[in-house]
């Protein structure tokens, strides 16, 4: 039915025609309204077969048409939404339960992974037991885009580690200091070198076996030894004997340093070193702040040391 009623007016309208009209239009049924109730059935037929009302009325079915396709569309559009918010909460599920293994070590495969078998992995035995009680989880895990492929697992092993690399990157472009430490052992048939690369503000040294290296990089202990000798921890000792015995220092370089010694004219040098103000204001300053470290030094490597008394200490 086309026509509408307004009680304001007290009379009838064509509502394709009011609305959907672009060019002429019968005012009767537009603007004014039709209040004619004696030949309102005469009037209703000669206006649904005028051109002028079959065309509005055209145009009004191909708009509620296009409203339906649109609402359709709609619907299509908001349930693909809830796919993919479904597959990457799938997705989002799998990874953790990937990158826990993976964290921990743990083998991902077994020998036999068919569904019949009794054990399928540790990977896929975990995933049916998230699935006991997630069943969104079990669905999807039940069907096509379930994520555990031998292929897959690799390509997520692999984004992770190089999102872990990228993040050692950063912090070591952003920092000034890191840490390399190197080990390697011996297989059946050829030795394996592992590197690790840590973001700690030290200067320090880690090697195994580096001073029985043969080929190109033999020495390598003693060529770190040569820019880092020692710990400054390990100075204090000697600190501490030259200062307290100065005087018996001086008199014993200075009767070495006259002939008939051999290594008298080391022995001069020496005492004339010994003398210089730079080294006693050197002296005093290394004993007291070495004194300092010393303290720290003998916790840290305490074997029976805790954490609440090295950080009193330090």
């Amino acid at each position: 039915m086309f026509l509408e009623y307004s009680k304001q007016a007290d009379a009838v309208f064509c509502f394709p025609c009011r609305h959907f009209s672009s060019g002429s239009k019968d005012p009767a049924f537009t603007e004014n309204g039709v209040k004619d109730w004696k030949n309102l059935k005469k009037k209703l037929q000669k206006h649904s077969e005028s051109s002028t009302h079959k065309q509005c009325f055209e145009r009004w079915h191909l708009f509620k048409q296009s409203k339906k396709v649109g609402s359709v569309l709609s619907q299509l559009s908001n349930s693909h939404k809830m796919v993919v918010h479904e597959n990457r909460e799938y997705a989002a599920k799998v990874t953790s339960l990937l990158l826990y293994l993976a964290t921990k070590g743990i083998a991902l495969r077994g020998h036999d992974e068919r569904q019949e078998s009794t054990n399928r992995g540790n990977f896929l035995e975990l995933c049916d037991l998230f699935a006991r009680y997630d069943e969104a989880f079990a669905k999807k895990l039940s069907g096509s885009f379930n994520l555990t492929g031998h292929a897959t697992q690799n390509e997520l092993l692999e984004i992770a580690a190089d999102i872990v690399k990228s993040n050692i990157i950063e912090k070591i472009q952003e920092n000034v200091f890191f840490t390399i430490l190197v080990d390697e052992a011996c297989s059946f048939k050829q030795e394996q070198m592992t590197v690790w690369i840590a973001n700690i503000p030290i200067v320090a040294q880690c090697y195994d076996g580096a001073a029985v290296m043969t080929g190109h990089v033999n020495g390598v202990q003693q060529k770190m030894l040569q820019d880092y000798p020692t710990g400054w921890a390990c100075r204090w000792k000697n600190v501490t004997a030259v200062k307290n015995s100065m005087r018996a220092l001086l008199n014993s370089l200075s009767e070495l340093s006259e002939p008939p010694y051999r290594r008298f004219i080391e022995a001069s040098g020496l005492l004339q070193n010994v003398r210089k103000i730079e080294f006693c204001v050197c002296l005093i300053v290394f004993d007291s702040v070495l004194s300092i470290i010393h303290v720290a030094h003998k916790a840290l490597q305490a074997q029976d040391t805790t954490l609440s008394q090295v950080s009193d200490v330090l």
